[in-house]
């Protein structure tokens, strides 16, 4: 099984990081938004959820997760946010998404013909 050493983790995670917002932009209230942070962590998925690996492991290529944090900073509580999600391919035909705000989160899965996710 092929996979991906520890110094070259930073390095893909920046680069899922990039294509990830340049592919899918951000729409708050209607208006292009950009993140005051931005982050990519390779993840495990534990009895809690999804955990952050606290310390750098040699990842499977076939089974590693990437978790991307984005955080948008609002003046009051937004009446909308949307992406509309573009990466998929062949071998990528779904994707499961996670939402988190102040009043809970939601998870859904998004596909190339239902590709918008709104909350």
């Amino acid at each position: 099984m092929a996979s991906i050493p520890i110094e070259s983790l930073d390095r893909v995670k920046g680069g899922i990081l990039g294509v990830v917002r340049k592919a899918n932009p951000i729409f708050i209230d209607g208006q292009p938004a950009e993140p005051v942070l931005a982050r990519a962590d390779f993840v495990t998925l534990g009895p809690g959820g999804v955990i952050v690996r606290p310390e750098p492991v040699t990842e499977s290529l076939d089974d590693g997760i990437i978790g991307l944090t984005l955080v948008y900073e609002t003046p009051g509580m937004a009446d909308e946010i949307r992406i509309d999600w573009r990466l998929f391919s062949e071998a990528v035909r779904k994707i499961e998404a996670t939402t988190t705000d102040p009043f809970g989160g939601a998870t859904m899965t998004l596909e190339p013909e239902k590709n918008a996710l709104t909350w």
